[in-house]
This record gives structure tokens, C-alpha cells and sequence, in this order.
């Protein structure tokens, strides 16, 4: 694997980092701005969806690995853990064993018997939207460091690209280490890229 490779791979994993963080950073904004209720519909989903989308830059992201720790400041991996905790064991896997605080098992299912007759009750973990502004100097850091990353091994490949070099739009290679580090799109993927990714023209 050539040095080169690696770079894209570090590239790739800092850029995909950066746009997930600023999506959580909006989400948190939106959230504390309509200062819903946990007892609200959307609420649940959303704060669900929020920690799910922290935790993606942290998670397998094959072939090219998660992020480290060690990118965590040292005063934040407390609360980084927790949400890592809470993504695997409450959100996406849902343990039926996970037990947030002694007494407390949040995806316990309860059955309640009482005059009005019998029902089953299923716990669902909520995390108030203070806990969410806990996470906003965490989320911030992040996208800073990862930006500053990012530009840095972005550098390493201005020699590819110039004002009359390789124009067009190019896919970076972090799958196959024999293959170009960069494949120009064709125009059938343009055309895919553009309807599915990009913002349209209102």
C-alpha cells in the first residue's frame, strides 16, 4: 500500500468525519431552537438520529477505518464514550441487557396490570436537550480538527490538478491500492451524482 493510498484513505476518513460533524452540529441547533419536548413525537427519532450520526466517523467504515480517540480532547472523552455507549447498546443495536444506572434498563419491556386492565410498556432511553447542548463544544472541536486534517492531506494531491490539468470532476480511490488514485466520472455518473448529492436549483 502505497504512501500515497494511505493519504487518500486519511483524506477520505477526514472529510466523511467533518460533513457528518457539521450535520450534527445542525441537527443540535434545530433541536434546541423548536426546544421540543421529549414527550413529542419527533423527539424520540431525532435525538436518536443525532447520536446514531455522531457515532458514524467512530464506527467500521470499511475499507478505510474508524476514527481514534485520539482526536478526542482529553477533558471531552468522558462524554464522547457515553455516546459511543449509547449508540451501540440503546440505539443501534437496542441491548436488552443495557443498564444506563444501577435500577435503570432502559429498553426493559414492563408489564403493567392494573384496574383498567393489562398492557406491555416498552422503556426508551431520552436524552433531554441539555444533554445535547453538553455536546455542542465536543461536536465544535471536531469540526475544526477534522477540517484542519482534512486541508492537509487534501494538499498532497494539488500536484494531480491545476488550471489547465486534469479538469473535470474526479473519484478518489480508497478502495483498490493498485488502482489510480483518482478516476475521472463519466458522464452518466455525473448525472447521478448531480440529481442524488448535490443541492438542486429551486
Amino acid at each position: 500500500m502505497s504512501e500515497e493510498f494511505k493519504t487518500a484513505r486519511s483524506l477520505w476518513q477526514m472529510e466523511f468525519a467533518f460533513h457528518t460533524f457539521q450535520a450534527v452540529r445542525a441537527g443540535i441547533e434545530r433541536l434546541l431552537e423548536r426546544k421540543l419536548h421529549s414527550d413529542e413525537p419527533e423527539y424520540y427519532p431525532m435525538t436518536v438520529g443525532l447520536i446514531c450520526l455522531y457515532a458514524r466517523p467512530f464506527t467500521n467504515n470499511r475499507p478505510v477505518g474508524p476514527l481514534t480517540e485520539d482526536i478526542i480532547p482529553t477533558k471531552e472523552r468522558e462524554l464522547h464514550r457515553s455516546l459511543i455507549l449509547m449508540r451501540h447498546q440503546l440505539f443501534a443495536h437496542a441491548d436488552a441487557s443495557a443498564m444506563t444506572r444501577p435500577d435503570d434498563y432502559p429498553n426493559e419491556l414492563v408489564f403493567e396490570n392494573d384496574s383498567r386492565g393489562t398492557s406491555f410498556r416498552m422503556t426508551r432511553f431520552l436524552a433531554e436537550p441539555q444533554f445535547f447542548q453538553l455536546m455542542v463544544p465536543l461536536v465544535e472541536t471536531l469540526i475544526q480538527k477534522t477540517r484542519y486534517h482534512a486541508d492537509k492531506f487534501g494538499k498532497k494531491f494539488n500536484r494531480h490538478f491545476g488550471p489547465s490539468k486534469n479538469l473535470g470532476e474526479f473519484r478518489l480511490n480508497v478502495l483498490v491500492p493498485a488502482a489510480p488514485i483518482f478516476s475521472k466520472l463519466t458522464e452518466s455518473e455525473k448525472t447521478t451524482r448531480q440529481a442524488t448529492i448535490r443541492p438542486r436549483n429551486p
